[in-house]
């Protein structure tokens, strides 16, 4: 019987694949149950940690089954457990590959977790020419070709390929990120009305912080009215938590001191400061937000009160600009020993997986402090190591403002071309 039933469950197994063969990474069919499993996984994309425990139940069903055990490494990855996944890749490699296709995805994710973001690009790009109305395989190409190897001019007609009529976009995680990164793709192209137009209908709904940051992000570079800009906030913080509202609002301020408007930036800081008077407790996050706050608002004695007792709360802390804000803070107030002590400490933290966190952090601090040719060094090695190029990085990062015109800061975001 239990033969009997392991056949049948590899018999539904061909049918379904057959039925849909681009779909299919297997060289024999896989066990029903697991492919159940995968396809639940599918639709709860959203939900973390439901679609771990169904990507799991496939792998138990069914240890033959290659699809989910890379989609579990592509969630290790996305989930900043590197390690995890380059381990779990290993043992796959470790495995019997039986196709072309299975092979050229261990390599891309062999070349992701190296941070070659070039052979990442290139091993994806032959998955999307097979595939290419796959959802899953269009915004992670859309997502590659603008944050990895800071091509946003690939973006639209990779977004293109799938129509959007028909698709329910408030219920689909990955449509969703593809609207993301479509829109911040125009932004760096300069197409800001493009961007707006493509992003206004989220502007009133009770979600999707994302889309209203990049939102947000192109009404002020398209120096739209102030009042624009400050509607969308007011929406938010109708809608939306308050510490939305608070992420959102400093997206703002960053956003104005990128293009050199200090009294806006300071106006949107302040903002975030006063909606935390009367609270008696700060949580530890909400140390680093008001922190965030005064540095932006250009009052750094107490932007240094705040971003210290967070590192004293959280000495493990992974978020290395943390480091370089509250450098940069001490050199503003002429305490340059703390300053370098606090390098000090940023740059002890490599590891084999920090993909050029440190050294670019250490380049936001030389590039705050006038110090340009260090800072242009070790973005250089941040670039090569595989940092990506984030909507507030490099050209877009408030660091970089008065050196992103030279030709070689240039150079260094042209490095995976």
């Amino acid at each position: 019987m239990q033969c009997i039933e392991a056949l049948k469950q590899r018999i539904l197994g061909f049918f379904v694949v057959e039925e849909n063969p681009l779909e299919n990474l297997e060289e024999t069919p896989p066990n029903f149950e697991a492919y159940q499993h995968l396809l639940a996984a599918k639709a709860v994309y959203g939900n973390k940690n439901e679609y771990i425990k169904l990507i799991d139940a496939a792998i138990i069903a069914d240890k033959t089954y290659f699809e989910p055990q890379v989609d579990r490494i592509a969630y290790y990855y996305n989930a900043g457990e590197y390690r995890k996944a380059d381990s779990l890749r290993l043992l796959l490699n470790n495995k019997p590959i039986t196709s072309k296709r299975q092979g050229n995805l261990l390599k891309m994710y062999e070349s992701l977790l190296l941070g070659n973001n070039r052979d990442t690009y290139r091993y994806l790009k032959n998955e999307y020419s097979i595939y290419p109305d796959d959802l899953e395989t269009n915004a992670s190409i859309m997502t590659v070709a603008l944050q990895f190897v800071n091509r946003p001019e690939d973006v639209s007609k990779i977004f293109s390929r799938i129509a959007l009529d028909g698709l329910d976009i408030e219920d689909c995680a990955q449509c969703k990120f593809r609207y993301y990164i479509k829109g911040l793709a125009e932004i760096e192209l300069g197409h800001y009305d493009k961007a707006i137009e493509l992003l206004k209908p989220f502007s009133k709904s009770s979600k999707n912080r994302l889309l209203k940051q990049v939102l947000i992000m192109a009404q002020i570079r398209a120096a739209q009215s102030d009042s624009l800009v400050d509607g969308t906030l007011a929406n938010v913080k109708l809608l939306m938590s308050t510490n939305d509202w608070r992420r959102l609002t400093m997206i703002a301020s960053k956003e104005y001191l990128r293009i050199g408007n200090k009294k806006r930036a300071a106006h949107h800081a302040q903002n975030i400061i006063a909606s935390f008077d009367g609270k008696d407790e700060l949580q530890i996050r909400e140390r680093r937000m008001l922190g965030l706050a005064h540095f932006y608002e250009g009052d750094y004695k107490k932007a240094i009160f705040y971003l210290e007792k967070y590192l004293k709360d959280d000495p493990n802390i992974g978020l290395f600009d943390h480091y370089s804000h509250l450098a940069v803070a001490y050199h503003k107030t002429g305490n340059t020993r703390r300053a370098e002590a606090i390098l000090t400490l940023l740059d002890e933290k490599r590891t084999p997986y920090d993909y050029g966190h440190i050294d670019y952090a250490l380049a936001q601090y030389f590039a705050a402090t006038g110090r340009n040719e260090e800072a242009y060094s070790h973005l250089l090695k941040s670039a090569a190591d595989g940092k990506w190029f984030t909507s507030d990085g490099y050209h877009n990062d408030i660091f970089f403002q008065d050196i992103k015109n030279e030709e070689a800061f240039q150079e260094i975001t042209r490095f995976w071309h």
